[in-house]
């Protein structure tokens, strides 16, 4: 992951716990008690924040810390994780073709890879949480399970490109 999201992570993730923390009990303890508003208020801030924020954030941060990569390509193929047998992972034979493309929305622009599995793989599905979130989160951007976002990786398009190239034998398209 680059150097700028883990600073961002590491100063977001505490900043936001702390203000969820310090906004609840605000407004539990409130001059007139925490009332059903209160409470409603309390409890969207903890899904809200603590559930979409936090806990992912910390889960992140205690990967940094671990030495966890998020992308990992090697010789026998592509792990989303650390462990190829648990993560989400690819074998470089079950890899049909590997596209190139840009995708933008309203605020950032991407470059990801898109591997594309050969016909009738039936790739086994991740046993870890980050595993499945990765899963979903690249057919969610992509339309394939298996998908690697240059936004935050720490390598250049075109270094990680030759590497694929190199493990594929022939060019990544561009779409």
């Amino acid at each position: 992951m680059r150097r700028a999201w883990r600073i961002f992570i590491a100063m977001a993730v505490p900043t936001i716990a702390i203000l969820m923390v310090f906004g609840s009990v605000a407004i539990l303890t409130g001059r007139r008690g925490p009332g059903p508003g209160g409470l409603v208020t309390v409890a969207f801030i903890v899904a809200i924040l603590g559930g979409l924020i936090v806990v992912p954030g910390i889960a992140i941060l205690a990967r940094l810390a671990r030495g966890v990569p998020d992308v990992r390509i090697d010789r026998q193929g592509i792990v989303w994780g650390s462990d190829r047998s648990r993560d989400l992972a690819i074998d470089w034979s079950d890899v049909e073709r590997v596209t190139g493309r840009l995708q933008k929305t309203q605020y950032l622009t991407d470059r990801l890879f898109v591997v594309h599995p050969r016909a009738g793989h039936a790739a086994p599905p991740p046993q870890t949480i980050y595993g499945r979130f990765m899963a979903l989160s690249n057919r969610m951007t992509s339309g394939s399970r298996f998908a690697i976002s240059t936004l935050v990786v720490d390598h250049p398009w075109d270094e990680i490109r030759t590497t694929i190239e190199a493990h594929l034998g022939r060019r990544v398209e561009e779409s």
